[in-house]
């Protein structure tokens, strides 16, 4: 129940779910993101190897309620998965190579562009992407010690435009004012070009 909606006090969510595509059992994986257009995206792996691949799904619902998706594997994203998705079908996400490696694909068939981390640090990892072409998450410093592993998580945002060839280009990344943290979303743009980034940060505690 919904306590906040209805004159009543209360209405009641109906819902569906839709198990995605799994290309007949062959896949198993999960799904990190949903652009306005029906579009998730996630990691698919492959049952038979154990290896994940970036993914997207097409999904269509019919009037009658029933959903249909299609699983594809996005371009050279062997160990890598996708966390988000925007409505222009651009979408971002990682690659683990040792350390994580940020990715950004153009669309659904290109190959994808290196987000990098801040300078000295050792691991990207994009959370999502607005029409804008801005993408937050964050810049990880990895190292290990005999004391043990020494983290610092560091929130940062993208900016992807493009050339005057159309050729994208990366920005980036600018840290946001905070020590220790992720960002986790983001907002469309306002009129005025203002985005809001929400996440959370580390100080002692989590803080939203």
């Amino acid at each position: 129940d919904n306590p906040g909606g209805g004159d009543d006090g209360g209405d009641t969510l109906e819902y569906d779910i839709h198990q995605l595509d799994s290309a007949g059992g062959a896949f198993s994986g999960f799904a990190a993101d949903i652009d306005g257009l029906g579009t998730v995206v996630g990691q698919a792996v492959d049952n038979a190897t154990g290896e994940g691949f970036a993914a997207y799904w097409d999904v269509t619902v019919a009037a009658d309620g029933t959903a249909t998706s299609l699983l594809n594997l996005l371009p050279n994203s062997s160990n890598a998965h996708a966390t988000g998705v925007n409505n222009l079908g651009e979408v971002v996400g990682g690659r683990l190579e040792g350390s994580w490696l940020g990715l950004y694909w153009p669309s659904a068939s290109d190959d994808p562009l290196p987000l990098p981390p801040l300078s000295g640090d050792t691991d990207a990892l994009p959370r999502r992407i607005n029409d804008a072409g801005i993408v937050c998450g964050e810049s990880k410093y990895y190292e290990s010690t005999p004391e043990g592993p020494i983290y610092e998580r560091h929130p940062v945002v993208w900016r992807v435009t493009s050339d005057n060839n159309g050729n994208p280009v990366i920005s980036g990344p600018f840290h946001l004012p905070s020590v220790n943290g992720t960002a986790w979303d983001l907002s469309e743009s306002e009129a005025d070009g203002t985005v809001t980034v929400a996440g959370n940060v580390w100080d002692g505690e989590s803080s939203a």
